[in-house]
């Protein structure tokens, strides 16, 4: 039987640098809504954002 369990090293970065400052970057400016990140293979393939736009 095979093992499909994926393993993270220890020295193994599941995001990238880049990936990680664009990621807090969108946060930062996110005032109402949702980021949504898509994984495929352990790999970040999209971000998607979803604002809301509140009136008081």
């Amino acid at each position: 039987m095979v093992n499909n369990e994926i393993k993270v090293l220890k020295n193994e970065r599941i995001l990238k640098t880049d990936e990680i400052t664009l990621i807090q970057d969108l946060i930062s400016n996110l005032k109402y809504g949702f980021l949504t990140l898509k994984i495929q293979d352990g790999v970040l393939i999209q971000i998607d954002k979803n604002e809301k736009i509140r009136f008081r």
